[in-house]
């Protein structure tokens, strides 16, 4: 079981990255779940977990271990509870707006890239999740791109759709693939072959 938790100043584009990546789960073989936490008010922020399983379905509890974090705006990395006490298996990835390219620090346990602002550009938006979960799918190997880009395309139509598959496939070429691969613990091929026209 694989758990990904994401903080974001926006409860609706956390909720929404969480649902995006949980039908990207589904539609790649696995049983997945995306459950919103309210979390702690003094928090001021929203979070999401979500849960991708090779069999069955556990419980709604928040998840106190998860595997990645993603953290849709940098100035979150001080509030309580975002990466306060993770454990050294935890792999953080941080949409940072003062980063050019994507960087790699602490022996690739953190990455920091620019997901709003590649965001703004391609898409016209400054919304971070889906480049976040392209940087994601990537780094870990966890499912095909293109599962992701048939979740995308259940969100968005027209123009739109194609501004936001351009943005994830840019940041799939970016970001150092595989990196995190071992960790998310793949070993082979991805449980299904998607197979997707996107127009």
């Amino acid at each position: 079981m694989k758990e990904i938790r994401i903080h974001g100043r926006s409860g609706a584009a956390t909720i929404m990255a969480a649902h995006v990546l949980e039908q990207a789960a589904l539609l790649s073989g696995y049983f997945a779940q995306a459950v919103a936490s309210s979390g702690r008010e003094a928090e001021a922020h929203a979070t999401a977990v979500v849960r991708i399983y090779e069999i069955g379905v556990q419980s709604q509890s928040e998840a106190p271990d998860p595997i990645f974090v993603l953290v849709q705006d940098h100035t979150l990395l001080h509030s309580l509870g975002v990466t306060g006490d993770l454990p050294a298996h935890t792999r953080v990835l941080v949409n940072w707006s003062e980063v050019v390219t994507p960087t790699v620090l602490k022996g690739g346990q953190i990455v920091v890239m620019p997901a709003t602002c590649m965001a703004e550009e391609f898409t016209g938006r400054q919304i971070s999740n889906l480049a976040l979960l392209a940087a994601l799918i990537t780094m870990t190997q966890l499912m095909p791109l293109a599962a992701l880009q048939e979740a995308i395309a259940m969100h968005f139509r027209g123009e739109e759709l194609q501004r936001n598959l351009s943005l994830a496939g840019i940041v799939a070429r970016m970001v150092p693939a595989a990196l995190w691969k071992e960790s998310a613990g793949v070993g082979g091929e991805s449980n299904t072959t998607i197979h997707s026209v996107l127009h």
